[in-house]
């Protein structure tokens, strides 16, 4: 019988080691960072000569000012011309994310499910794994096509079934 101590402890390792998997991927792997991608000034920029200094697009526009005020007749577009390198460089990051999240969940929990017999552990690892998963499919989810998805649920369906049935069939060797 699981006591609630054991649940406890599961969940808090659980929390913990999702925790050190997303903080130690990241010490190892930075995200890309979107100031070094989209340049974006502490003042708007209110002609076209500053903004293509910003690597900005400027979008004209006719506007009627007051005589005493200045008066930009367009503004600065800062995110076409930088949004779509940062994107890909996300893309490929999640992307790189999501096989690692795949690879460590995966050997941790075979680790846990047949290699440690302490149940609050094992089971600890496995939901903190699950959570690790959940993380880097996440961040990859929204790149992904339809097919891969699919595939990807497939697969893991299909291992988590035979781990399933292996633990069962353990528990009744015992």
């Amino acid at each position: 019988m699981v006591s609630i101590k054991n649940i406890i402890i599961g969940l808090i390792i659980a929390v913990v080691f999702v925790m050190f998997c997303a903080y130690g991927t990241n010490l190892l792997y930075k995200s890309p960072n979107y100031e070094n991608y989209c340049r974006i000034p502490n003042t708007p920029v209110e002609n076209q000569t500053l903004c293509d200094e910003y690597n900005g697009t400027w979008i004209p526009q006719e506007t009627l000012c007051k005589m005493d005020q200045p008066c930009p007749q367009g503004y600065c577009d800062y995110y076409t011309k930088c949004q779509p390198s940062w994107q890909k460089a996300e893309k490929a990051y999640s992307q790189n994310l999501f096989i690692i999240s795949i690879v460590v969940a995966l050997i941790v929990i075979a680790i846990a499910a047949f290699l440690i017999s302490v149940s609050s552990v094992s089971g600890g690892l496995m939901f903190g794994s699950l959570m690790y998963l959940i993380y880097g499919t996440a961040r990859y989810w929204g790149y992904m096509e339809d097919w891969g998805r699919f595939i990807i649920l497939g697969v893991a369906l299909i291992v988590l079934i035979y781990i399933g049935y292996r633990l069962a069939s353990r528990e009744k060797e015992k």
